[in-house]
């Protein structure tokens, strides 16, 4: 017999724990302790306490991660939904295919955002498969989570002053990494716009309100990420695959021939 090291009570030394107080005897890796001493297993508090702080900083790493995902992306409902849209002005945007085309496809991006990237081959796709009954035009819509998202749509409008947005558009989705305003300039060089004209309309910051028209325009519809389409008024949400589109562009050509 001996006595508990925690609460003092005699424990015959051939227990594992102590009856009153339910102290080990032996250590948990299980060395045996010199005759005639017993051992009361503590709790690890410091490893309790590393533990608790590596769940922590998973989850905080984990919130910041979901809300960068939730900014780039849309929260509106997808699939061709009819909202009210009221009417957008797109006289000044720059766009592709017919004015008077039956289908218009308005376009809300950002030029660093790595969904508005994705989406961009399938906007071709529908481009090329609907010729001459489709226009797409462009508005711009930077989210303020992409440090160079701002600047690389003024870059799109003094580009688009010269009659090469499209081009700049390209370059500038081709080169997502370098978008900061040095970048930009080499870029209009490679597409031969006059440089002095470009660097002198992107140094005075010339389209940052109509940026910021078509940001406010865009919050206004109710959305926080991009990219988004509003199809002859319905709206497509996300980076989408090409028989999302077909099937609002179709309907749309539907009930164009059914008037």
């Amino acid at each position: 017999m001996t006595n508990c090291q925690k609460c003092g009570a005699r424990v015959d030394s051939e227990d594992e724990f102590c009856p009153d107080c339910g102290a080990r005897i032996l250590p948990a890796g299980g060395v045996a302790a010199r005759p005639g001493l017993l051992i009361a297993a503590q709790p690890g508090k410091r490893t309790f306490l590393r533990i608790f702080l590596v769940f922590i900083g998973i989850m905080l790493v984990f919130a910041v991660f979901s809300y960068i995902i939730g900014q780039s992306q849309v929260t509106l409902p997808n699939g061709g939904d009819s909202i009210p849209v009221p009417p957008l002005d797109i006289d000044a945007d720059p766009s592709l295919g017919p004015i008077d085309a039956t289908v218009t496809i308005v376009e809300y991006s950002d030029f660093e955002c790595p969904f508005c990237l994705s989406v961009q081959p399938t906007l071709q796709q529908v481009m090329d498969e609907y010729e001459g009954d489709v226009r797409l035009v462009f508005k711009n819509y930077p989210l303020n989570i992409h440090a160079n998202a701002f600047i690389a749509a003024e870059a799109g409008e003094c580009a688009n002053e010269q009659g090469g947005f499209w081009d700049m558009h390209d370059i500038m989705f081709s080169n997502q990494p370098g978008l900061g305003a040095e970048y930009l300039k080499k870029y209009a060089e490679e597409i031969a716009l006059d440089i002095e004209k470009f660097s002198a309309c992107l140094d005075s910051e010339k389209y940052k309100a109509e940026v910021e028209r078509d940001i406010a325009e865009g919050s206004s519809l109710g959305f926080t990420g991009v990219p988004v389409f509003f199809i002859n008024g319905r709206l497509l949400s996300g980076a989408q695959p090409i028989e999302a589109f077909r099937n609002v562009i179709d309907e749309a050509l539907f009930d164009y021939k059914e008037l």
